[in-house]
């Protein structure tokens, strides 16, 4: 009430669009009293979810409530306190004051599918983790090496590539930036750029080395070698949640809050521009739902992953996200998506889950996972986005390795290792 005018607006928590359900300005809202939920059983209300938006009219402030669920009770919210203020002249006044009771968090149970996932250990290098070879031969010309990052967030040059090994790929799964602002997805190209310029000749490397991590750019006049001299030869990414100006349409939308980061921008972003720097790139090959094959490999790409606090390239958990996997195909090699499967490399702090209300200790996609399996020959699922899941996992029955390749820690901090894998390809091009 410090603020002033608060108003309270029901949404339902996987509506993507955040349309108004219902708005009040009392502290309280009966789910049976409006019409649309009225002829609902409680059995049908128990599977529903949704959030409450706080307005203020003061500053023209808003933020939403965790995750609730039909017969909440009180709902805690982080950000904001609906609670009389003592200003304090009368310690009886301050005595009256309400006590805020919240009902007693519990935590959530264990997923079943735990039992049927091992972790794999990884090969230290180093600099960087290397996914166990088995009976692959490494230095085969039939074997294909990927070095996967993700979540690098505008702190690439914190990534040392004079230290990492020679690659037939790199992969990026997404979240380049913070808020997909022009100059992070510059450098990001930048990045791309200089990776693409590197030669696997390391003598000629070190003015290339030098100036990139010393001014975090390339020089006009930086020629590429031929891409067989290359030390790294194909450079592939997804954008992932916090690239929001490359969903474009949800980025446009008026209502969607999508430019909360850029409201002082002027002129406003051009999401499309900056889309372009990537799609458009002479040394990134950019995948949004789409393939590329490369040795033969067909390499599918998608950002989406389940919505949560209105990001970009968020669906709905089940239906939405059932029919968004379905354009997958059949015989892709490696999956490279933003978001994780379900209960691999997706597990987040117990205090996080109590704090966001979700009650989601494991947050990746369950449709997403089920899509992997149904396929069953997709040999190595490459992910990001929970930044504390960094590492690799198998599962029984599945012949894929999941690895999740998020290169900063939860704190932003890039301490994560980049991870190297290797491939059989699939048809005769020459890999030297």
């Amino acid at each position: 009430q410090s603020f002033g005018g608060l108003q309270y607006e029901l949404i339902d928590a996987n509506d993507v669009t955040e349309a108004t359900l219902f708005s009040t300005t009392e502290c309280s809202i009966n789910i049976h009293a409006l019409p649309q939920y009225e002829l609902q059983t409680s059995d049908a209300l128990e599977e529903l979810t949704w959030r409450v938006r706080i307005k203020e009219s003061r500053f023209n402030n808003e933020c939403f409530s965790p995750i609730i669920h039909y017969n909440a009770g009180a709902i805690a919210c982080s950000r904001f306190t609906a609670a009389t203020v003592y200003n304090g002249d009368d310690e009886k006044e301050l005595n009256a004051l309400p006590r805020i009771k919240y009902p007693r968090w519990e935590m959530p149970p264990k997923p079943a599918i735990l039992s049927q996932i091992d972790s794999i250990a990884l090969i230290d290098k180093g600099a960087y983790l290397q996914v166990p070879t088995g009976q692959l031969d490494i230095s085969s010309e039939d074997v294909v090496s990927a070095l996967c990052f993700s979540d690098t967030h505008a702190k690439q040059t914190a990534f040392r590539f004079d230290q990492y090994p020679p690659a037939h790929m790199i992969l990026h799964a997404g979240d380049f930036t913070m808020s997909g602002d022009e100059h992070e997805v510059m450098q990001f190209e930048q990045w791309g750029k200089f990776i693409a310029s590197l030669s696997r000749d390391e003598s000629s490397n070190a003015a290339l080395y030098k100036k990139y991590y010393e001014t975090g750019e390339v020089g006009d006049d930086q020629k590429m070698p031929p891409i067989s001299e290359r030390k790294y030869k194909h450079l592939i990414c997804i954008a992932g949640n916090h690239e929001m100006t490359f969903d474009v349409e949800w980025y446009n939308k008026p209502g969607s809050n999508a430019k909360r980061y850029h409201k002082l921008r002027k002129p406003p972003l051009n999401a499309q521009t900056i889309k372009d720097i990537i799609v458009k790139s002479d040394y990134w090959q950019y995948l949004e739902d789409s393939s590329a094959t490369v040795f033969g490999l067909k390499i599918y790409g998608s950002p989406y992953q389940p919505f949560f606090y209105n990001w970009a390239f968020q669906l709905g958990r089940g239906k939405e996200l059932e029919q968004k996997w379905e354009s997958m195909p059949h015989d892709t090699d490696i999956l490279l998506t933003h978001g994780p499967p379900f209960c691999h490399g997706d597990k987040v702090a117990l205090d996080r889950a109590k704090r966001t209300g979700d009650d989601r200790e494991y947050f990746g996609d369950a449709a997403l996972m089920n899509k992997v399996q149904k396929i069953g020959s997709i040999q190595f699922h490459v992910f990001g986005h929970i930044h504390a899941g960094h590492g690799c996992s198998q599962q029984k029955g599945i012949s894929t390795t999941f690895v999740n390749a998020a290169s900063l820690n939860e704190s932003y901090f890039p301490d994560h290792k980049p991870i190297l894998f290797f491939i059989e390809k699939k048809n005769t091009e020459t890999l030297n």
